[in-house]
């Protein structure tokens, strides 16, 4: 099974968007949610738990929801609108002037946003950094996961001619950490080039 970020995402055969990350359980391996940009604007971001996910393609998704009830997913990226006072200690904004034009603005607001990842769980984003132990290698474009106990097997990495392979598929067991958009690897890129090739199925 492989799940391809940036795959498109259909709802009753209508496209709701495309994935933008997928949310794992760095215990388990296994892909818990997946996060659905939409097409058309204002481009918000859904997060989508995995049972949702009714059958799959090397470049589709279908979703078993409606379109109206994609629309109602909860949000990914949550926001709180606070007052400029309370969110950086300044003094009273009672007023400000947006210079050269000189319009005057009563109020002022921070916009301060929160990702709504499951606590322990973490997140993997398309081109997200590959470092192996003597430096970056490429960045994660796919993932293998295994059909009957959903755990991710293998990063797909982004093909890279250097590498003279058309797929490098790294397994996540050689994976030591990932800390914000860099997953690190506990081989060297000599390590990697000695993994075995493995054979990807395009449907499933």
């Amino acid at each position: 099974m492989k799940i391809s970020i940036k795959a498109k995402v259909f709802c009753q055969g209508e496209q709701c968007g495309h994935i933008g990350c997928v949310v794992i359980n760095p215990i388990t391996d296994q892909v818990t949610h997946i996060v659905v940009e939409d097409d058309k604007y204002p481009y918000k971001e859904r997060i989508i738990p995995k049972e949702f996910v009714k059958n799959t393609t090397s470049d589709s998704i279908e979703l078993s929801c409606s379109q109206e009830e994609f629309l109602k997913a909860e949000e990914f990226i949550e926001h709180w609108y606070v007052h400029v006072d309370k969110a950086l200690g300044l003094y009273p904004a009672r007023r400000h002037v947006y210079l050269p034009y000189g319009w005057p603005i009563k109020e002022s607001f921070v916009d301060i946003s929160h990702k709504r990842i499951p606590p322990g769980e973490i997140t993997f984003h398309r081109g997200s950094k590959i470092e192996a132990l003597d430096g970056t290698i490429g960045e994660v474009n796919e993932f293998l996961i295994d059909p009957g106990s959903g755990q991710i097997t293998h990063l797909i990495m982004k093909k890279d001619r250097l590498w003279g392979k058309k797929e490098i598929t790294i397994p996540v067991s050689e994976i030591d950490r990932v800390e914000e958009d860099t997953v690190y690897l506990n081989l060297d890129k000599e390590g990697i080039k000695a993994l075995p090739e493995i054979p990807v199925q395009r449907n499933f």
